[in-house]
């Protein structure tokens, strides 16, 4: 079994996994044949892809731990706000997860991009579950764990739609409305005397980082419930490795690098150590090209999450990376259901990547290490034009004369006038239009307090994963992207 793009699908292919279309639950079951119509049906309905059987795939095998019939049923009980049939599903994916003697996520879902919203808060509640089981929580809080990430995101309907899908710039007032979502989810839940307090606090919490720069309170580290440390987590990685209209998604790999780019920053370490645990970073089905240029598909992981069991194509010959002698020096350097580089194609993240009026936006690096600056933009310059400085006096006389760039990534620790000192410079000149992001060795919650004072919009300990920090650029820019 192989996962397969749907543009790639051929008349004739077999299906390797159950496919069930929308709410009237017609399905293509496993193993029936594809025709024109079922391939024209599945590209109208915005389906990334599906499992398909053939010869050379047949080692890749899996077990769903949760159904398809159970996903819709979550789906429809999530879409309608029915409580009773959500805590019903709740009770069902624990059951499912406590009968496994170890569980691994490994497949794609095959959810159509349109049912994305739905699908996603069934998708965080099945990971959310298993990262609790593997942390040995208790029946009981599994369950509560799961209704949490059932119901994480119901605030966001209270949000304005035209805010929500917003491609430009959101302003400061809307982005406020957006930042309200976990509270209008607690005061919905709240009505509810059936919901236990630790739904209530997870749902609230569950944007808070690690470093206090989240929200809706600013809390940090222990501060923040577990239940929302793992939600978090968890949201974040389905957020990247999810199809939509608008972008490809991250392969599971990239995602993870984000994540643990992230640890101890937004999030929890522990809970990113356990993810990958249950959700492995290759998964079985679907293709890898190694560094000595071959390609293969990974048949399975083994204990080491970043060195499964492949099969090459050229040569049909099975290799389990971690521990044949053969390939102790190979390593993965690209994967998904297509080999694309993700680092370096950041453009394909951003919601308005289609806009007519696109341009290649400038950043500005501010950091007195010379191995920092070029490291950043070795990582940017590709789809940005990166401007580096060693201070910031210089800083400030190129915007005085070139004007504002689009974004400002500023060092804090430089010998005499600090970033921040620069900030507030800038400020005070009334040059100071674009959004900023402080770069840091240091992880201190009182200096993230100071930050977010000054208005930074991220907060980034460096040394600093590719893939994390693109994103984190990503989600600046689009935050004050102009249509």
């Amino acid at each position: 079994m192989r996962f397969m793009l749907t543009e790639a699908l051929q008349p004739g292919m077999r299906v390797g996994r159950d496919i069930i279309f929308g709410k009237n639950a017609s399905m293509l079951y496993k193993g029936t044949l594809l025709t024109e119509k079922y391939i024209t049906r599945l590209c109208n309905g915005g389906y990334y892809g599906v499992y398909v059987t053939d010869p050379f795939s047949e080692e890749v095998e899996y077990g769903e731990v949760v159904d398809q019939r159970l996903y819709q049923k979550g789906v429809e009980a999530v879409e309608a706000e029915d409580i009773g049939s959500i805590m019903d599903v709740a009770a069902q994916i624990v059951s499912n997860l406590l009968k496994e003697e170890e569980v691994a996520l490994d497949l794609f879902d095959l959810r159509s991009y349109d049912t994305y919203t739905f699908y996603h808060s069934m998708n965080v509640a099945v990971c959310s579950a298993a990262v609790g089981r593997k942390l040995e929580l208790t029946e009981e809080d599994l369950n509560i764990l799961c209704l949490a990430a059932l119901t994480h995101d119901f605030g966001k309907r209270r949000v304005p739609k035209e805010i929500i899908n917003k491609r430009g710039k959101l302003t400061d007032a809307e982005y406020e409305e957006v930042k309200k979502h976990p509270s209008y989810t607690y005061d919905m839940l709240y009505q509810n005397p059936n919901i236990p307090a630790k739904v209530r606090q997870a749902v609230l919490c569950h944007h808070e980082n690690e470093n206090g720069s989240g929200y809706p309170f600013g809390k940090a580290g222990d501060e923040i419930p577990l239940f929302a440390k793992i939600i978090h987590a968890v949201d974040v990685y389905d957020a990247l490795t999810s199809k939509r209209s608008y972008k490809e998604p991250y392969p599971a790999a990239n995602a993870f690098e984000y994540l643990i780019g992230g640890k101890n920053i937004l999030f929890d370490e522990k809970i990113v150590d356990t993810m990958l645990t249950v959700i492995p970073m290759y998964p079985p089905g679907t293709e890898v090209l190694l560094s000595n240029g071959e390609k293969a598909l990974v048949v399975a992981h083994s204990a080491e999450p970043d060195r499964p069991i492949i099969k090459v194509f050229e040569t049909g010959v099975l290799v389990n990376l971690e521990i044949d002698s053969h390939y102790m020096d190979i390593y993965v350097v690209k994967s998904g259901a297509v080999l694309t580089d993700y680092v370096n194609k950041v453009e394909q993240l951003n919601e308005n990547r289609g806009a007519k009026n696109w341009k290649r936006e400038t950043i500005m690096v501010v950091d007195d290490s010379a191995m920092s600056l070029a490291s950043v933009e070795k990582i940017l310059g590709e789809e940005y034009h990166v401007c580096t400085f060693t201070s910031g006096v210089d800083a400030i006389c190129y915007i005085k004369e070139n004007g504002s760039p689009d974004l400002i990534i500023m060092d804090i620790e430089m010998p005499g006038l600090n970033g921040m000192d620069t900030i507030r410079a800038l400020e005070k000149r009334g040059n100071l239009s674009a959004p900023f992001i402080f770069f840091t060795a240091t992880c201190d919650r009182e200096v993230v307090i100071l930050c977010k004072e000054l208005g930074a919009v991220d907060y980034i300990v460096k040394p600093v994963r590719p893939v994390y920090l693109a994103e984190r650029v990503a989600i600046a820019l689009k935050r004050y992207r102009d249509v």
